[in-house]
C-alpha cells in the first residue's frame, strides 16, 4: 500500500485503500461519490457495506491489490 494522499477530487469508482473507522485497519474499497462535506462515500468491495470516509483515510491501492477478485458485488433487485 503507497502512503500517498489521493488527489481532490478522487474520480468516481476508482478502487482505493481505505481505513475503516469500525476496525482501523486498510481495505480495499471503491468510491461512489463525493460527499459535501469533504467526505468520500466508499462501498468496501471485499465486505458490501458502504461507509462515509474522510478523505485522509484514503490511499492509493497498489497494484497487486486491483486485480484479486472482489469478494462482494453491488446488485439490486428489480
Amino acid at each position: 500500500m503507497h502512503t500517498d494522499h489521493l488527489p481532490t477530487p478522487i474520480p468516481d469508482d476508482r478502487l482505493v485503500a481505505v481505513r475503516s473507522k469500525c476496525d482501523n485497519r486498510w481495505h480495499r474499497g471503491r468510491v461512489t461519490d463525493l460527499a459535501e462535506n469533504g467526505t468520500v462515500n466508499i462501498f468496501y468491495v471485499d465486505y458490501g457495506n458502504f461507509e462515509l470516509v474522510a478523505h485522509e483515510d484514503i490511499r492509493p491501492l497498489a497494484s497487486d491489490f486491483k486485480y484479486l477478485s472482489h469478494a462482494a458485488n453491488i446488485v439490486s433487485l428489480r
